[in-house]
Formats: structure tokens, C-alpha cells, sequence
């Protein structure tokens, strides 16, 4: 769909340009001259814009995605085109809220967004969540091998309990990771964030994590890649790293009792 839809829009740019052409000729022959690489460029621009919609999926990242799947309680069927009967897992959806799984050029995933809450025509609420049946492997455990993921929002999923995989901390593309309300527990250790050294988007609120904020969240020059932060109604404590106080006291709380510093009370 995203495909023709692409290039349905660069036909009727290159028709516009061309009856542009057709008139500067007419009037105009520099004008011509001057046009001829602007077509060039728009039809590269349209040629580029269809590859990523196009691309075929990386048989490794499929199989993640369908391992990720495997572990969810889907009554709705939101996922149902997510199987191997429709193997580009680069159109793949979910259903009543659309597009789920982006991929780059060469197939490889870059953005993989899902929510747990979602109305239904009929006016129910659709749910994912955790089979809590399937406990063979950490949930969500196969997501660490999308290592070309920059975007993870998940929110409201039914994580029922359970925490961040730590095969996550080999997402070192990751610019944007939204887990909000998805039932999360445990803490985010230093060996898990480390590697997230693009990070720009954090978003945890109203999950259930606890323990302290891992210092890596800052740079070894005490700076922060993070630009948007919001940690409230979970359990940590401790100090907050000095990085982070540049964020407001309502990116912490309500919620995290046990935090300290900056924007909060100073530690004792």
C-alpha cells in the first residue's frame, strides 16, 4: 500500500514537472535548463522513497518477530498477518491501528510499534499480553537480535511481571524505546542500558521497575543523549544521576518514593 501510494504521488509530481517543462519551453528555454535537474532529482527522490516500502524482509528478523509473536496471547487476532504465509515482515501490521513493523532498505527492521489497548469496531478492548504458559525463554528475548531497531513502542502490552530481556542491551540503534503501562518489573542495570548510547526517547511510566538509575544513562562526560524522559509511577530509588536533572520533578513522580537529587529533595 505504502508503495503505491508512493508512487502514485511521484507520477503526479513528475506529470506537474513535466507540463512545467512544456511551458518553460515555450516561454523560456533557460528556464528548460534549469529544470532538467530537478527532474532528475525528483525521480531519484521517488525511486528512493519506494525502496524502503518494497524492501524484503531479513529472514533472521522475521523469525524474531514471529518467535515475539508466538509468545502472546492475541484474542483479537491483531497480529494475523504476522505469519509465513506473508513472509515481508515489512508490511506486516496491527490490526485497527495500522502500520507495526518499518524496515530500511535492506530488509532489516527499524521500528517495531504495538499497543495492548486498542478499540475494536464493536467497541471492545483489544489485548496483547504475555503467555504466561510459554516461559521457555525470556519473553520478548528474540526482539535483542533486531539489531537494527531504533524505535520501540510498545505500550500496554502485557508484559505480566516480567522484565527488559537483557538480549536488549544489543540494540545499540535504539533512539526511542516507549514501554509505558506494559506491566514491567525489575530494574535497568548498567550492562543492559551501556549500549544505548543513541538513546533519545525513554519512556517507562506506570510500569512496575524498581532498584536504582543505572549511571549509564549519562556519558562518561556526564551529559545525556535522552532529550524526552518520563519514569513516573514505577519503584525506583536511589539518587538520580546528574544527567537527568535537567528533567522536570514530573518526569519522576508521582511514583519512585525512594528517589533523591535533582529536580527532587536532596539525598541524606
Amino acid at each position: 500500500m505504502a508503495a503505491s501510494s508512493n508512487a502514485r504521488s511521484c507520477g503526479n509530481i513528475k506529470s506537474k514537472a513535466a507540463a512545467g517543462r512544456k511551458d518553460s519551453v515555450t516561454a523560456a528555454p533557460y528556464a528548460t535548463s534549469l529544470l532538467l535537474p530537478l527532474l532528475f532529482v525528483i525521480a531519484l527522490l521517488c525511486v528512493q522513497s519506494t525502496v524502503h516500502a518494497n524492501a524484503t524482509c531479513n529472514a533472521g528478523d522475521m523469525a524474531a518477530l514471529l518467535q515475539f509473536k508466538s509468545e502472546l496471547v492475541d484474542q483479537f487476532n491483531l497480529l494475523s498477518d504476522w505469519n509465513s504465509t506473508n513472509p515481508n515482515c515489512c508490511t506486516w501490521t496491527e490490526q485497527y491501528m495500522g502500520t507495526a513493523v518499518t524496515c530500511n532498505s535492506q530488509g532489516r527492521v527499524t521500528s517495531l510499534i504495538l499497543s495492548g489497548r486498542v478499540a475494536t469496531s464493536n467497541g471492545n478492548t483489544a489485548t496483547l499480553v504475555r503467555n504466561t504458559s510459554n516461559n521457555a525463554a525470556p519473553f520478548a528475548a528474540s526482539l535483542g537480535s533486531l539489531t537494527d531497531l531504533q524505535k520501540i513502542e510498545i505500550d500496554f502490552v502485557g508484559f505480566n511481571g516480567v522484565g527488559i530481556p537483557s538480549s536488549w542491551s544489543n540494540l545499540n540503534q535504539l533512539t526511542y524505546l516507549d514501554l509505558t503501562f506494559a506491566n514491567l518489573v525489575g530494574g535497568l542495570s548498567s550492562s543492559l542500558v551501556s549500549n544505548w548510547n543513541l538513546l533519545q526517547t525513554l519512556d517507562l511510566q506506570g510500569d512496575g521497575f524498581s532498584g536504582p538509575l543505572p549511571a549509564d544513562l549519562c556519558t562518561s562526560q556526564g551529559t545525556t543523549t535522552i532529550t524526552s524522559f518520563q519514569i513516573n509511577e514505577n519503584n525506583f530509588s536511589g539518587p538520580i544521576p546528574p544527567c537527568l536533572s535537567k528533567f522536570s520533578s514530573s518526569a519522576f513522580q508521582p511514583g519512585n518514593t525512594g528517589l533523591c537529587g535533582a529536580p527532587l529533595p536532596a539525598c541524606t
